[in-house]
């Protein structure tokens, strides 16, 4: 359910209607605050260097969303019927990485992106509960318990993260209880 739920989150991240860039024209903005550049959305799923927690090498790719599990496991909720849980929550990690070397724009850069990520995630929830946009070989995201949004300082090279977002997830197995 870590990979299903792991996708779900990237693909809508990087969708053309609701993702991030698609939402970047209409974030509020402070004065003096201006649009975040488009970012590249990269998950550990279909990226090496994301599933081993390192940064993309190739400056075109950034900036860019990192989508990985946490580093927590997957907490098994309370069967209802069966004997084992269907159900799990599982925690999504999206990271923000920026190779811009003035730190405080990429601060604000990334605090802009993290309010996409978390207004697109919120249109996530506004889908077809049984539809293709919340379905993985039939593992359905139910629910976004919380999303906690955290400024990190993680340097790697040239590049630096400054800015992230814990989504946990409600998620159900429908391959399991059958």
């Amino acid at each position: 359910m870590i990979l299903e739920t792991t996708r779900i989150i990237a693909e809508w991240l990087d969708d053309a209607t609701y993702g991030v860039n698609a939402l970047a024209s209409s974030v509020p903005m402070d004065t003096g605050v201006s649009e975040f550049p488009a970012v590249t959305v990269l998950n550990s799923t279909e990226h090496g260097a994301t599933a081993r927690g390192q940064i993309p090498a190739d400056a075109a790719d950034l900036p860019a969303l990192l989508v990985t599990p946490a580093d927590q496991p997957a907490d098994q909720m309370v069967p209802g019927v069966r004997p084992w849980p269907a159900d799990q929550q599982v925690t999504v990690l999206v990271r923000y990485a920026t190779s811009k070397t003035d730190t405080a724009a990429a601060e604000r850069d990334a605090s802009q992106t993290i309010r996409a990520v978390m207004r697109s995630l919120g249109q996530l929830m506004l889908q077809d509960a049984n539809g293709a946009n919340r379905t993985r070989a039939q593992v359905a995201l139910v629910s976004i318990r919380s999303m906690q949004a955290a400024t990190l300082y993680e340097a790697n090279q040239d590049v630096i993260v400054t800015g992230g977002v814990l989504v946990t997830c409600h998620v159900r197995d429908f391959w399991a209880q059958s």
